[in-house]
């Protein structure tokens, strides 16, 4: 079947000399209003200009601040002021049997590992690592899972580095009741799960045949 179109309206809007047909008065009012706004919302609200100065840029500043140019089989890194001066540090996870640093802020945009003054310095595969206040001592303590020889021997036991507040620790791990037996961990988290102000402790990893979560 053919399609066909009805014209519905008839234009009456006056013709011009050449012939064509002027703006209603409506519309012309409404073209007016509409080019107004526009330049009274440029003149108001200017568009920001970002120029290259203002745009975020950082820059290695490790060989200055003391670091080692490589860290081997780093596998996280966690920051807390663990001796309450004011200023931030951050202990270093090092897998595979690596030994552990602690970082101390000097105050001065750099670093000194203190992790055997801190008696931190184990060679232990840890994983990462979770700050957290268990005692409610004002003094942060660090828990770290291990993975050590697919979690079968010794060597495999978490750490709970408990904070003396004298600038050294002390592995109160199973002497906290925290014995989850022989696995391969690789992380834990603080939290309060039962809301009575007390820490508590989750942790992730793989038993020797399965992987399964637990909760201290």
């Amino acid at each position: 079947m053919r399609q066909t179109f009805t014209r519905s309206a008839v234009d009456k809007r006056p013709r011009r000399a050449d012939g064509s047909r002027t703006l209603s008065a409506p519309l012309l009012a409404a073209a007016v209003l509409l080019v107004a706004s526009l330049v009274f919302y440029a003149l108001v609200f200017p568009r920001p200009s970002r120029a290259v100065t203002d745009q975020v840029s950082f820059t290695d500043v490790s060989a200055q601040a003391g670091l080692p140019p490589i860290f081997k089989d780093t596998i996280g890194a966690q920051w807390a002021d663990y001796d309450n001066d004011g200023a931030v540090d951050f202990h270093i996870s090092l897998q595979h049997a690596g030994q552990q640093a602690l970082y101390h802020n000097n105050g001065d945009g750099t670093f000194t590992d203190r992790a055997v003054e801190a008696g931190m310095f184990v060679n232990v595969d840890i994983h990462g690592c979770s700050w957290g206040d268990y005692e409610n001592d004002g003094d942060l303590d660090l828990l770290c899972p291990v993975g050590a020889n697919s979690g079968t021997s010794v060597t495999s036991w978490d750490v709970l580095f408990r904070n003396n507040g004298d600038g050294t620790f002390t592995d109160v791990y199973q002497a906290a009741g925290m014995n989850d037996n022989l696995g391969r961990g690789r992380n834990a988290l603080w939290l309060d799960f039962d809301k009575d102000g007390d820490l508590d402790a989750y942790f992730t990893g793989s038993t020797v045949m399965t992987e399964e979560p637990s909760l201290t």
